[in-house]
């Protein structure tokens, strides 16, 4: 008979419990490695991690997902916090928004004059500039036909810019 097999019963509520439950490991897993990189990767020396790695511990998140967190966290281990003084290259493509009014009637523009219409000019290029500048950005190279900068700076310079 159809619909009556208990293991498809089962399966679907464990599937609901996995996922709520994956839900929250990674919600506590978040907070320890936020908790390590503001405060440093060792719970006697920061409370906050310390609270974390307890509440973690209490929802039965496992002692080595936990551990791999603070390590992230505190950047010992790869995709953890990276150094902001760290030098790094941003490409930024350069691009003037403007409203186009729909138009039913209106003609296609073809991809020249629709670059000339709202392509990026010298001046849009240089308020990219001054805005890279105010966040302590350098222009290594710029290319107005291509739309293309070019800045150096510390990343975090570049996650302050944006």
């Amino acid at each position: 008979m159809s619909g009556h097999s208990k293991w498809a019963t089962t399966k679907h509520k464990k599937a609901v419990v996995d996922a709520k439950r994956g839900k929250l490991f990674a919600k506590l897993i978040k907070n320890v490695e936020v908790a390590a990189r503001t405060g440093g990767g060792d719970p006697e020396g920061n409370p906050t991690l310390y609270d974390a790695i307890q509440k973690a511990k209490k929802n039965s998140v496992p002692n080595e997902n936990i551990d791999r967190a603070v390590k992230r966290g505190s950047g010992l281990e790869a995709g953890g916090a990276a150094d902001p003084q760290q030098q790094i290259r941003v490409t930024v493509m350069v691009r003037r928004i403007a409203a186009v009014p729909p138009d039913a009637y209106r003609s296609p523009l073809s991809r020249d004059e629709f670059q000339r219409r709202y392509g990026a000019d010298p001046a849009d290029i240089q308020k990219v500039s001054d805005f890279a500048a105010s966040y302590g950005l350098a222009v290594e190279s710029s290319d107005l036909a291509s739309r293309r900068m070019v800045l150096t700076g510390t990343l975090g310079d570049a996650s302050a810019a944006f």
